[in-house]
């Protein structure tokens, strides 16, 4: 997922619809990610929700919300294997959001639900 996108910076966000903070972040993502696409400002949501909700859930929140940027399902009944692969110090705390810089090195991560200003500064230093 990152290394496909040499050059631009990535902005990962762990998310689910049963999750209140995601939901209530969403919005602001969308804003922002349609606000630095054109700056090479790659957005890319995985959704922790499980497999057999993808249809029947999680297709038609993304579809209702409008969200703009590709979406992934984990793909593992076990949460830890994603946790281990994105960064073995993450608790597994919903929403995660994670920043990499045109490198494809991890600059930035936030457990919890974003702080708009913080998140654009961020992703600003990464496109340095």
């Amino acid at each position: 997922m990152i290394g496909s996108s040499p050059g631009k910076v990535v902005v990962v966000n762990f998310w689910a619809t049963w999750c209140g903070p995601c939901v209530a972040e969403l919005p602001e993502l969308i804003k922002i990610s349609e606000t630095l696409k054109s700056r090479g400002v790659r957005f890319v949501g995985v959704s922790a929700d499980e497999q057999v909700d993808l249809e029947s859930t999680v297709v038609p929140f993304l579809t209702a919300r409008k969200v703009p940027y590709e979406q992934y399902l984990q793909q593992t009944d076990d949460p830890q294997e994603m946790i281990d692969v994105v960064d073995k110090d993450w608790p597994g705390t919903l929403p995660a959001t994670f920043v990499y810089n045109r490198k494809g090195r991890l600059v930035f991560h936030r457990l919890g639900i974003i702080d708009r200003e913080m998140l654009i500064a961020e992703i600003e230093k990464a496109l340095k």
